[in-house]
């Protein structure tokens, strides 16, 4: 959609209120694609938020298996709990 919305105001030359009403986008929408297009020559979104890799390693993940196990009725706070004092190197 990106993509399309920078070809036609680009190609077809149509005015950004033409497009949005075209496209059934909101006016603001349309006017920050094709601004980010101008000013950084990009379509795609740019990566957002940071590291978002677990902090679990498989050491962390059998001990919760084995708590789940133990008792199946065991709540995530329980779980959380009792994985903060088995492993101080979580926060």
């Amino acid at each position: 959609m990106r993509k399309q919305v920078v070809d036609i105001v680009n190609n077809r030359y149509l005015s950004i209120t033409q497009v949005f009403q075209c496209l059934h986008l909101a006016p603001s929408m349309v006017k920050s694609i094709v601004d980010h297009f101008d000013k950084e020559d990009r379509i795609v979104f740019k990566p957002c938020g940071g590291d978002r890799r677990s902090k679990l390693n498989s050491e962390h993940r059998i001990f919760l298996k084995t708590q789940m196990e133990i008792n199946p009725s065991i709540t995530i706070n329980e779980l959380h709990q009792n994985l903060l004092e088995r492993f101080s190197d979580l926060q």
